[in-house]
């Protein structure tokens, strides 16, 4: 049995947490203390500095995420608190998970990208952080896992399907494509990259259909059976297809490989 240390149990790191404990000793720290069944619980606020009296662990997932999109919040969560985690612990971890993003990939016009494509200088400042942080944990952790989930979406993650239902979600001029993943294969995927025989480094969770904004929509719109809302003005900032192929190529399969899995399931649910 091993001991696994779960830094921000939330919306991935919870149910994360739930399907490891079925076979080792789970520990989820974070900043207020959470009373869970099958999980010992540590109250502790990496941002602010290297914790004390860490037990050794043998996997470590850092799922943090900052309250706030405020630059200096950001960088306490990610780069200091992933930091902070390590040196606070007895001993480097055999395998450490950091929980990235596909926001470092800053690329504009549609461009398809693997994980060997983000370029700090076409990244926000979120995603520059966010690679500072990566960088330091594959400096520091032999084993050390970077997974860059797109946008996370399932149960209780409904917001963009009222969007589309309400018609605020606006078609586009044109093409913008959006990567995403339902929280099932996330958890999934973090599972099936704890295997010994695949290789440490960094690895994209998006689904495999980089969807057009507007495929979306009309899609939505036709399960509805509504009318198409306007079109926008708006040019959003990011448009980049993801390429989740290094993923599937480890072995991984899809319980939702598009949207309309997983968008079928919370409609039915909407009602």
């Amino acid at each position: 049995m091993k001991r696994i240390l779960v830094a921000g149990p939330g919306y991935v790191g919870l149910p994360l947490a739930d399907a490891l404990a079925k076979d080792h000793h789970v520990i989820g720290l974070q900043r207020s203390s959470l009373s869970h069944e099958g999980m010992e619980s540590i109250s502790c606020d990496l941002a602010k500095g290297i914790p004390q009296n860490l037990p050794a662990c043998d996997e470590v997932y850092f799922c943090l995420a900052p309250k706030s999109r405020d630059l200096s919040r950001y960088r306490s969560t990610y780069f200091d608190g992933v930091k902070n985690l390590i040196k606070g612990l007895p001993q480097v971890p055999q395998k450490l998970f950091f929980i990235s993003s596909t926001s470092v990939y800053g690329q504009k016009d549609g461009e398809l990208v693997d994980e060997t494509m983000a370029v700090p200088e076409l990244a926000s400042p979120y995603g520059r952080i966010l690679l500072e942080a990566e960088q330091w944990v594959l400096d520091h952790v032999e084993k050390g896992f970077v997974i860059r989930f797109g946008g996370i979406y399932g149960p209780g993650r409904t917001r963009m399907v009222h969007r589309f239902k309400s018609g605020e979600e606006k078609l586009t001029k044109k093409p913008i494509f959006t990567n995403r993943i339902h929280r099932s294969d996330c958890v999934r995927a973090l599972l099936h990259l704890r295997q010994d025989q695949l290789a440490p480094g960094i690895y994209n969770g998006v689904d495999s259909e980089p969807a057009d904004k507007n495929q979306m929509i009309r899609w939505a719109c036709d399960q509805w059976q509504i009318p198409l809302p306007d079109k926008s003005e708006e040019d959003l900032p990011q448009n980049k297809r993801v390429s989740n192929g290094k993923l599937l190529n480890s072995g991984f399969s899809f319980l939702y490989p598009s949207f309309r899995e997983g968008y079928s399931e919370l409609i039915q649910d909407e009602g």
